[in-house]
């Protein structure tokens, strides 16, 4: 079993000085930082740079997470998909400036395009950032969403070998799916399909929509059951050595920091091994 590093996203924080005491009160010194959702210029990727030199020049271990719901590599617009496409792959360059070697992005971030986007041109472009993240040694990884292609196991699995990137899976979004499609043990297809593919995880219980409408939410686990068979299956089943507490709020952000340090405490001695799994399969 590989070692597994706990991480916490930048978002609910108002500034890197925020994200280093939090790293040194709970002694986590892993983090992905998600750069500002509503940019679609360079300008404002470059303009938060210096929070990001903040925090490795204090040691920080950093991955970077690009969700920008402005820029569409799938849009069907063919000039806004390449424009998306130079976007993504000035960012990439960026991240390897800073010595970055991981990223996660998506397609389809704006649920209500899904029936719009045009995804053969996402694959192509995809395929383009792998190839550009090979050159700069940063694994590309996309991300499950909740809805859309990418909410189908089948489907996240052909479009990651035919654009040959690798996968972050986010915990929450495949559990909803798997509420939505209304089949027990659905979400464990993305691992069996995508194991080995997996680079890292966004872990919380399950991202929720509201009733009355609104924002979709990351919803934190009181306790680990329900998301359980899939933080098993990654540690025996997948390439993941980085989880990703991925909740808004301080408290939040501990209470889970504290359940998967328990969780991972015992697994060593509780969960077989790769092979041996593979062996009683």
């Amino acid at each position: 079993m590989h070692e597994t590093h706990l991480a916490i996203t930048t978002q609910g924080f108002s500034s890197a000085h925020e994200v280093l005491s939090f790293c040194r009160v709970h002694d986590c010194f892993a983090v992905e930082y998600t750069f500002s959702r509503d940019a679609v210029q360079l300008h404002e990727v470059e303009q938060e740079l210096p929070g990001v030199e903040h925090l490795l020049n204090a040691g920080v271990l950093m991955r970077y997470h690009l969700a920008f719901k402005n820029r569409e590599l799938a849009d069907p617009d063919p000039t806004l998909a390449r424009e998306a496409l130079d976007f993504y792959s000035n960012c990439i360059q960026i991240v390897a400036g800073l010595g970055g070697r991981h990223v996660t992005l998506h397609i389809g971030l704006a649920a209500e395009d899904h029936g719009r986007l045009n995804y053969r041109t996402a694959a192509d472009s995809l395929r383009t950032l792998a190839m550009l993240g090979d050159e700069y040694d940063v694994s590309v990884c996309l991300e499950n969403l909740r809805t859309g292609p990418t909410s189908v196991p089948d489907s996240f699995g052909d479009l990651l070998r035919e654009s040959s990137l690798q996968a972050t899976l986010d915990v929450g979004h495949a559990r909803a799916a798997e509420v939505a499609a209304a089949k027990p043990g659905y979400a464990l297809e993305f691992i069996r399909r995508c194991g080995t593919r997996i680079r890292g995880a966004h872990v919380y219980d399950i991202e929720r929509v509201p009733k009355s409408g609104g924002p979709a939410w990351h919803a934190a686990p009181e306790d680990l059951t329900a998301i359980r068979p899939l933080l098993d299956a990654l540690l025996a089943h997948s390439s993941c050595d980085w989880w990703l507490i991925e909740l808004p709020h301080v408290d939040e952000k501990i209470r889970t920091l504290h359940l998967l340090r328990h969780y991972l405490a015992e697994a060593d001695h509780l969960l077989p091994t790769h092979h041996q799994l593979e062996e009683e399969s």
